[in-house]
Formats: C-alpha cells, structure tokens, sequence
C-alpha cells in the first residue's frame, strides 16, 4: 500500500505537536493485522516504540528486522524502508530532527545522522509499558509539552544505555571528519557550500571526500544538503506562519521562485501546497 493511504488507516492520536528541540512531534499510532506498506523515503528522524502486536520493518537491501514489544527501532532521516504488520500493533513514535554531539553528546550516535540505517534496540517489555503509562497520565497534565519532552530525553537515554550492539560496530575511516561537516551542514543551511569547502572542513581531497561521505550517509554531499533543506522546508511550513519566502531565504534560495520550483521538483508540491494540505490533515484529526 502507498504510504500515502496508509495514514488513512492507523488512527494516530498526537500527543504533542511542540516538544523541546530537536523533538518535534510525539504520536501513538494502532496499525491493524495484515497492513503493509511499500518502500519509502522517511523524511524525519524517528524513535518507535513497540506497545503491543509484532510488526516488521525492512530497509531497502538489507535484513528485515522483526519488532515486538520492548523494541525501540531507530529511523534515520532520508532511509528508505518498507513494513508489514503480522499482528494488530500499536507504537508510539517520535519525530526529531538530527541530534548533534555539540548539544546532545552520546544521544547524536543513534539519533542523529551518524546513524545511517535502520536499527532497533531492545529496552524489555517493563520499560516500555512504563513509559507507556507514564504518557497517558501526562496527558491529564498542566505543561504537557514540557513533561513529554523530559520522558523522550529519558526513552532515548535508555535506548542508548541498551546499544552497545550497535556503537561497538567499526565506523569507516574518516567517519569523525565527516561528523563534523553534517554538524556544520545542519547548523548552515541558509549556505550553499562548495564541494571543495566540504572536503577541506574534513581534511580530506574532493574525490577521497565524496567517497567516504556517501559510505558514511548513503547520499552524495549535494543529495543529503538538499534533503536536509527540503526536511526542515517541510517541518517549517507545517508547524509554523512564517511566509515562504522567509523560510526559503533561511534555506539558501536567492527567491520566492527559486523555493517553489525546488520543493516542487523534490516534493511535487509547490510551499503553499504543502502547507495547505497540512492544514487539512491537522483538521482532520
């Protein structure tokens, strides 16, 4: 099923669409047994949680991953994966832009864009019908925002605690160079840096950077700055008023044309669009 349809079946309930950054939206969803949907870009970072049911996910060429409750799986920004629900699951996930090492420390090595693929991690069933609970009654609570921002923070440092499988595994060489320039690629999107600028930031020739950026991201240095404009494009113009010209001068567009004939391109829809169509989804639920 297009992934598009899909939302039209899992009857998310939006917890909070305002948590502290880089967390931006927390929602649980109920998929119903036999669900399926086909490969797709994400276009923000994930946490899930697995409550209840057992639902698989599977990245493009690699492993399927079987999730079950007590499961965290990690979605990176830009990964291309694909699902199939075996049993009537419900999880609760979370939406976050990148975290980086300068402000999130540990937190950046599984829940920003060091991480590259699909990963999950096992944090017991205890654990995640505590924190379950524990979202409901902040729910009936006065500064939910603010309460559901410290459980993520307290979810994700759990995780971490619980991925030695995953951090003991060897990074590529020149792995911490290139960690450095998503950082100032983050930081700078309103710049269009050079390829040569890039390289030199991590020490290393154009050819010999391009090769090791793209074994570390799976993108090419202009494919993954370009998904990072279009993801913060698309957060900015759905949760915010800001016109679009702003957004698109913040992003490093030189017009208001330039910006729509990009996110157009990329997204087959013009800013106005896709906030538009936004606006109809948030009122329909």
């Amino acid at each position: 099923m297009n992934h598009k349809d899909v939302f039209k079946l899992i009857r998310p309930v939006v917890y909070s669409h305002m948590l502290f950054h880089p967390l931006q939206t927390l929602q649980r969803c109920s998929y119903p047994a036999g669900l399926t949907c086909d490969f797709h870009d994400s276009t923000y970072h994930h946490a899930v949680m697995v409550e209840s049911g057992l639902i698989t996910f599977q990245e493009k060429n690699r492993a399927e991953l079987v999730c079950t409750p007590g499961m965290v799986l990690i979605i990176p920004c830009n990964c291309q994966y694909q699902w199939k629900v075996h049993e009537n699951s419900a999880l609760t996930m979370c939406l976050h832009h990148g975290f980086n090492f300068r402000n999130h420390g540990g937190l950046a090595m599984l829940f920003g864009t060091s991480c590259r693929h699909l990963e999950v991690v096992d944090i017991g069933a205890g654990q995640t019908s505590y924190f379950s609970k524990r979202m409901e009654k902040i729910t009936q609570m006065r500064f939910k925002d603010e309460h559901f921002s410290s459980l993520i923070f307290e979810l994700l440092s759990l995780v971490l605690e619980n991925a030695d499988h995953i951090l003991d595994q060897p990074r590529p060489p020149g792995s911490d160079n290139i960690d450095l320039v998503l950082y100032f690629i983050e930081q700078n999107l309103h710049r269009n840096p050079t390829l040569a600028e890039l390289a030199h930031m991590a020490c290393l020739s154009v050819s010999r950077f391009s090769r090791v950026f793209k074994t570390h991201t799976g993108h090419t240095p202009l494919q993954y700055i370009a998904g990072r404009k279009i993801s913060r494009a698309i957060s900015t113009l759905k949760n915010s008023n800001i016109p679009a010209g702003e957004i698109g001068d913040g992003l490093g567009f030189d017009s208001l044309n330039y910006f729509s004939r990009f996110m157009r391109k990329h997204c087959g829809m013009s800013p106005s669009e896709i906030r538009k169509k936004s606006a109809i989804t948030q009122s329909q639920h």
